[in-house]
């Protein structure tokens, strides 16, 4: 079935907004090398995961983020934690438990990663960060499709800015992973049109719709 906020007659839902769409910016940039106030990381129940990415970012962060982090430990998927910065750049860290994936449980992790994402805005926003990055929350490690992990991502952000207008000056999605920028860029005019074309062009719609993604669309943000 679709997921909320899919497009109805192939018409899809989401209008042009320019001041919205110059606070998103995607980089391949990895995420502790981003000067925000903010960092969002994901991490598993224990907040004990040092792979990849998460771990270049608790190696800057030191002993401090480890220990902060480590009381923390039982936070529940779909959940996140906020934590000084420690030795980041970024003066916040905010830990998020992503999910698992199964075919069958499709709408379940779908549903917990809409409340990574959200749930990792609300505090951003708490904290009074006005800039703030996202390392991807979703990945193939965990068995997340990549498409449909960016389709939430970016659906999450839309509907929460739309909400919360001001709350941010940028929000980088910080997408170290070719397959991961390739993705985002293909699908972010669904969900940050650019131009009337893009709002009418129904072709490169993600496949939730069961519509094929015909051509790759960049997108500078």
């Amino acid at each position: 079935s679709a997921p909320p906020d899919a497009a109805e007659d192939g018409v899809p839902p989401f209008a042009i907004d320019h001041g919205m769409n110059t606070r998103i910016v995607f980089t391949r940039m990895r995420g502790a090398d981003l000067d925000v106030e903010a960092l969002v990381v994901g991490n598993n129940e224990m907040l004990s995961d040092r792979s990849g990415e998460t771990r270049e970012i608790f190696e800057r962060g030191g002993e401090g983020l480890a220990r902060e982090a480590a009381t923390h430990a039982g936070t529940r998927t779909g959940e996140s934690r906020l934590t000084a910065g420690h030795g980041l750049s970024a003066q916040f860290a905010v830990h998020s438990i992503g999910p698992r994936y199964q075919q069958k449980y499709a709408a379940a992790a779908e549903s917990a990663l809409h409340w990574c994402y959200r749930s990792a805005l609300q505090l951003c926003q708490g904290s009074g960060a006005r800039t703030i990055a996202f390392c991807a929350l979703h990945s193939l490690r965990k068995g997340y499709p990549t498409d449909e992990g960016a389709s939430c991502a970016l659906r999450t952000l839309r509907r929460y800015l739309e909400r919360e207008q001001g709350a941010f000056d940028a929000v980088i999605l910080s997408l170290s992973l070719q397959e991961d920028y390739d993705s985002y860029l293909r699908l972010a005019p669904l969900y940050f049109p650019r131009t009337a074309a893009e709002v009418h062009d129904v072709s490169f719609l993600h496949p939730f719709l069961g519509l094929p993604i015909a051509r790759p669309t960049s997108y500078s943000g």
